[in-house]
């Protein structure tokens, strides 16, 4: 709190949290990625789109959780039979663009810090 002049005191206006921010915005990252590639809307894309390097970065919370299951599967020796439970790409999408939106904030943030000194 601060004291104005005439000792009325006032409160700052609350400041968004940059951690906070960079995780929502991830999250709904995630959750794009996982409706254009799983869904097909708002667009649909087409394989060699998803391979490209442009599609890979805008993609890249679905492809990571693609990753993972493709190196689960050569790991496990087998396929896993996912196809009727696509909604767990949908949440496992969603927690990589958390952790992809929570890294670049603390990137830039030390970035930051290292420039300023």
């Amino acid at each position: 709190m601060d004291q104005r002049p005439d000792g009325i005191s006032v409160e700052r206006r609350p400041r968004a949290n940059p951690a906070i921010l960079g995780a929502g915005a991830g999250l709904l990252w995630g959750a794009f990625c996982y409706s254009v590639l799983w869904e097909g809307t708002p667009f649909s894309v087409d394989r060699p789109f998803v391979e490209s390097v442009l599609g890979t970065l805008l993609l890249l919370p679905a492809r990571l959780v693609l990753w993972t299951v493709h190196a689960a599967e050569l790991f496990a020796g087998r396929t896993f039979q996912l196809a009727d439970s696509t909604w767990i790409f949908g949440v496992a999408s969603c927690v990589a663009g958390l952790g992809l939106g929570l890294l670049t904030v603390l990137a830039v943030r030390g970035a930051a810090v290292l420039i300023r000194r």
